[in-house]
């Protein structure tokens, strides 16, 4: 039997059938309003901005000798939105504005031209603030902040408040990208949604759909490293004013994967080493020990995804995104898991439509 989140999405895209992409510059759709483009590209990562490319090929005028359309379209700065899919099945898989705009005078043939866009963070990253908040969790600056930007954000709740959130002539992308280094916490933004949340949270855990090798998974290349893994990590915080030393070593990380049988790097390397190979690290705030037990087994967890990494290429799925869960079988007993989604790529052009993406996972 089929997985059936898998046979939803086939029925869903019409078993795949026929490729399609809608290309819209401040609403207008290019593609019906004369621009041909024969291929786009879309780059999804929860480390960095997602990006996108496509190419004009009839965006010359050769009587005028002059490119049609450029303020019109293709000027940067204007609003742009890229869906993607099968027939009129599209998803939007890129929201953001148009970077730059590149131009090919080729020695034959006519001149053509390529657009980047980047996502909404390009806005976040234009201007440096320095500005405070009273008695807030960073959950609720990061809220604050996000929501000037985009039409939704998900926020997880940070556990404490705190006297003062200073942003000192940083961007708001970076001020955002260290409120979530602070707590552990992932920040990215994937179409029109901004993400500050728990990494790898156990309720979130759940793979938006299972791909067999063989089948709808068209290749797959892991690396099993055992090297960056460390049995436990202790976090150490001084507290001057209360004159107080705050200690806290990791507990148990949560597995991607909670089949029977499976092991952790932190596990194989405690099998190896025992608790001798402890790592030890300072952090500047804590207000108690049970923040910095906390904290400490956020880094573990972190440490532990580097166990499994691995390239993927699949029938193109615009479900396939950054910050996702996804299963993969059919690889054998130890590889055949759920692993997290860090970039994908999504290309359609003349040959059809393919993902490329890259996961990691914590056990085998």
């Amino acid at each position: 039997m089929g997985d059936v989140k898998f046979d939803k999405l086939r029925e869903k895209y019409r078993d795949f059938f026929a490729p399609a992409f809608e290309v819209l510059v401040e609403g207008k759709k290019l593609l019906q309003n004369g621009v041909a483009i024969n291929s786009v590209t879309v780059s999804t990562s929860v480390e960095k901005a997602d990006l996108c490319t496509f190419d004009v090929q009839n965006a010359f005028d050769p009587v005028k000798k002059d490119f049609k359309w450029l303020k019109k379209y293709f000027y940067p700065g204007k609003n742009l939105e890229i869906k993607m899919g099968y027939t009129d099945k599209l998803e939007t898989i890129f929201a953001g504005l148009i970077k730059s705009v590149d131009f090919d005078f080729p020695a034959g043939g006519y001149p053509s031209l390529t657009v980047e866009g980047m996502d909404k963070t390009f806005a976040m990253m234009k201007s440096t603030k320095s500005r405070s908040w009273d008695n807030k969790k960073h959950s609720d600056v990061a809220q604050s902040v996000g929501s000037k930007y985009v039409s939704k954000c998900i926020v997880d709740p940070t556990k404490f408040k705190h006297e003062k959130v200073e942003q000192n002539q940083q961007d708001d992308f970076n001020f955002l990208q260290l409120l979530a280094e602070e707590n552990n916490y992932e920040f990215f933004v994937t179409g029109k949604t901004l993400h500050f949340r728990e990494q790898h949270k156990k309720k979130r855990i759940k793979p938006m759909v299972t791909l067999e090798w063989g089948k709808n998974l068209l290749s797959f290349s892991p690396t099993v490293d055992l090297y960056n893994q460390v049995p436990e990590i202790e976090v150490r915080a001084r507290d001057d004013e209360a004159k107080q030393v705050y200690v806290g070593k990791s507990g148990q990380i949560n597995k991607l994967d909670s089949s029977s049988g499976r092991t952790t790097g932190p596990e194989m390397i405690k099998k190896i080493r025992g608790r001798s190979g402890t790592t030890y690290i300072q952090v500047d705030y804590l207000i108690s020990a049970n923040e910095a037990k906390e904290r400490a087994t956020d880094l573990l967890s972190e440490k532990s995804m580097e166990l499994v990494t691995g390239n993927a290429v699949s029938v193109g799925l615009p479900e396939i995104r950054s910050g996702e869960y996804i299963k993969l079988q059919g690889l054998g007993k130890n590889l055949s898991q759920v692993y997290y989604i860090l970039s994908s790529q999504h290309t359609i052009n003349e040959s059809g439509y393919i993902t490329n993406f890259t996961v990691e996972g914590n056990t085998i």
